[in-house]
């Protein structure tokens, strides 16, 4: 009986252990539940441990280098019907990319009478919002703050009709708000154009309504943190998820003019609160970036490019092997790359293109933006290379073969990383003095 009693009291004692292991574990994953749940995401060096974000779907990639009617947009060809003749607000949200937003470049355009821009200033280099406003022959201009390249704002513009012809404007971003009193009214909008004259990064989340949604009277007010919705005072409302419909019910529908391309770059509300980065996973897919760098048309040859893209990869513990997207006079992308039956990706997950066919036979499925960084860039890249992996025009110096940076050295192919056709790898070619960037695919 003594020795029975023992065991009874051993097994009473294991099994109070295992209850009082099970409790704590089960109390440290409700808080962690609570505190915001719990979102593992792969990336190219580990993982990352995020909150729940607010993911809307789809955007509006728009790279420009020209203005309209060659410009890439978006136009609403109903615009008349959207007439403004009292109370309004016109808001977006906008990621612009650090190159090629010079000249002013528009966001949204309506005939005569309103315009949201990125104001570049003397620098050509400030980004600050503005907004011009007025009955087509008197322009009041608005100049808000200073936004930054890489990141998602929320940008609205609200008038307040105070008497039949002039009223109060208002431009909110990123919950800060600046008003400007006596403002003419608005004209009926008979063009309304999205992105545009040398915009260049992405754009989503497009909202016309009938009436003020942000308070002109504060100086703060509430970000956004869901996808719009629409209600009887919405004119127009575009997700752009995919396409360029109106979810307003008003038939509002948009319609690209040139290229335009639906990316993954989801706008968040939330940032990561935490990070660790364990060992990578064994690779499954070749990986692709555009470098964070631009170099003149000196790039040591192919070897000096392809050490610049090892060397770009190296310096945020990528891992691999690194080579340029780039052909001399005398080899090809094709000679120098393994042909690959693995998919392509950029460093944020977004297929690029199935293998190697897929890569060559003209088009890819979505435009090379991601740096090695991690930031996202529309900016012209050196290639020498047509859109199959073939050398660019053989009798093209190549900056003399990627050696030279001198003008009088002749001049350089190159690519656009805004498009997904052809234009990806070649498109026109530029003096060797010129900063492009390089395109690195991992082999």
């Amino acid at each position: 009986m003594k020795h029975e009693f023992k065991k009874i009291n051993k097994n009473t004692y294991r099994s109070l252990f295992f209850l009082l292991f099970l409790s704590l574990t089960l109390t440290v994953l409700i808080t962690m539940i609570k505190g915001g749940g719990m979102d593992f995401r792969s990336r190219a060096a580990g993982f990352n441990f995020e909150r729940p974000s607010c993911l809307f779907g789809k955007t509006a990639l728009i790279a420009n280098i020209d203005y309209p009617p060659n410009a890439n947009l978006i136009l609403i060809p109903r615009g008349e019907v959207m007439a403004l003749d009292s109370d309004f607000t016109i808001e977006l949200l906008v990621k612009p990319l650090p190159a090629g937003n010079f000249n002013n470049p528009s966001l949204i355009h309506a005939g005569n009478g309103f315009n949201l821009f990125i104001d570049s200033g003397q620098s050509g280099t400030e980004n600050k919002i503005a907004v011009m406003l007025g009955n087509g022959s008197t322009l009041t201009p608005l100049i808000g703050p200073e936004i930054s390249t890489n990141s998602w704002h929320h940008v609205a513009v609200t008038y307040t009709r105070n008497t039949p012809k002039k009223g109060t404007l208002g431009l909110h971003v990123d919950g800060k708000t600046k008003v400007l009193n006596n403002v003419p009214f608005l004209d009926n909008l008979s063009i309304f154009e999205l992105g545009g004259s040398y915009f260049n990064g992405f754009i989503d989340e497009i909202r016309v309504s009938k009436k003020v949604i942000y308070s002109q009277t504060n100086s703060k007010y509430q970000v956004p943190t869901q996808p719009f919705n629409s209600n009887k005072q919405t004119l127009l409302l575009l997700h752009l998820d995919e396409n360029t419909q109106d979810s307003s019910g008003n038939n509002n529908h948009g319609q690209t003019n040139g290229q335009v391309t639906f990316s993954n770059s989801n706008y968040r509300c939330v940032l990561p609160f935490s990070k660790t980065t364990p060992s990578p996973s064994p690779v499954v897919r070749k990986r692709v970036f555009i470098t964070s760098t631009s170099y003149n048309g000196d790039l040591g040859g192919l070897s000096g490019a392809d050490l610049k893209c090892q060397q770009s990869a190296d310096s945020v513990n990528l891992g691999g092997v690194w080579k340029a997207w780039l052909s001399d006079n005398t080899t090809s992308v094709a000679d120098r790359f393994n042909h690959t039956n693995t998919s392509y990706k950029d460093l944020a997950g977004t297929i690029i293109a199935n293998n190697w066919v897929d890569l060559t036979d003209g088009t890819i499925q979505n435009p090379i933006t991601v740096t090695e960084i991690n930031s996202n860039i529309g900016d012209h890249v050196w290639t020498g290379t047509r859109d199959n992996g073939e050398i660019m025009n053989p009798g093209e110096s190549k900056c003399l073969n990627w050696t030279s940076s001198s003008d009088f050295s002749g001049a350089g192919a190159v690519g656009h990383s805004g498009y997904s056709d052809y234009r990806w790898s070649w498109g026109s070619s530029f003096g060797c003095n010129t900063a492009f960037r390089l395109y690195c695919f991992e082999q």
